[in-house]
């Protein structure tokens, strides 16, 4: 017995627009997910460096303690 795979055109007509659109997005994936990872190190580090730096320098800023350990603080995945 054969078993077919049916993409279909996604809604986009017979001329098939939406399954080169989805292949399309398929070819970005690994792209995105590295810029994903890096944006979320990029994140990380910066939060990490934000916290420990001096309360003059953050005065500097314009920031206080509390809003530097605020962001500090935040899980990596959120803006």
């Amino acid at each position: 017995m054969v078993r077919q795979f049916y993409l279909g055109t996604f809604g986009q007509g017979a001329g098939g627009a939406g399954l080169a659109t989805f292949v399309r997005a398929l070819r970005r994936a690994p792209v995105q997910l590295v810029d994903t990872l890096l944006t979320w190190q990029m994140r990380a580090n910066e939060r990490h460096h934000l916290a420990a730096l001096d309360d003059h320098v953050l005065r500097d800023m314009g920031l206080g303690r509390a809003d530097a350990l605020r962001e500090a603080e935040k899980p990596f995945w959120r803006a």
